[in-house]
């Protein structure tokens, strides 16, 4: 929440100081666009991770909550903020130089998914981000790879896309349950 506040109190000072009609739109979109994606990364890594460096994994466990409950409320946090912040706040900053599409709210449910897998595999937050950050730019690299080889149609990605979230959120949810990755 305070890298979104902070993120629109830099777009509103710029505007003030420069002047709506002067900032050039396209690059506060490629601004909103980078932003929303790092700020996924950054909720997805954040996830897990911290509970595991404060101890309180641990007392997750004894509660008498299922553990696919409690992991089930923390994913559905972690992309509910996703896609408010990620995804809402920068079509909103970006005065209609993006266009609302599936692909771009698909890509920050992406990001966020595989981060939190991470999360579920670190013992602290900065750690879960510099692991996410080179898996995602690993996998984004052997993705850009294998498209230039074969090609794929659109379908084919979102299935693929849909695939490797419910394994990620499937994995990241067995790994939830243990103290100690």
């Amino acid at each position: 929440m305070v890298v979104a506040g902070i993120n629109v109190l830099i777009w509103l000072a710029a505007h003030m100081v420069v002047g709506l009609d002067t900032t050039d739109a396209s690059v506060m979109a490629m601004v909103a666009l980078l932003y929303g994606g790092l700020l996924a990364i950054l909720i997805g890594a954040l996830a897990s991770a911290e509970e595991r460096r404060l101890g309180t994994l641990e007392w997750q466990a004894l509660l008498p909550v299922a553990a696919w409950r409690q992991f089930a409320m923390k994913t559905g946090v972690a992309l509910t903020l996703s896609l408010l912040l990620s995804f809402a706040l920068p079509l909103l900053l970006a005065r209609g130089e993006l266009a609302v599409t599936a692909v771009h709210a698909g890509a920050v449910l992406l990001l966020t998914t595989i981060s939190l897998y991470v999360s579920s595999r670190c013992d602290s937050g900065l750690q879960a981000l510099a692991m996410a950050v080179t898996t995602l730019f690993l996998i984004s690299l052997m993705a850009a790879v294998s498209v230039r080889w074969v090609m794929f149609s659109r379908d084919t990605v979102l299935v693929m896309v849909g695939v490797v979230v419910v394994m990620a959120l499937r994995l990241a949810s067995v790994n939830h349950r243990t103290a100690r990755s």
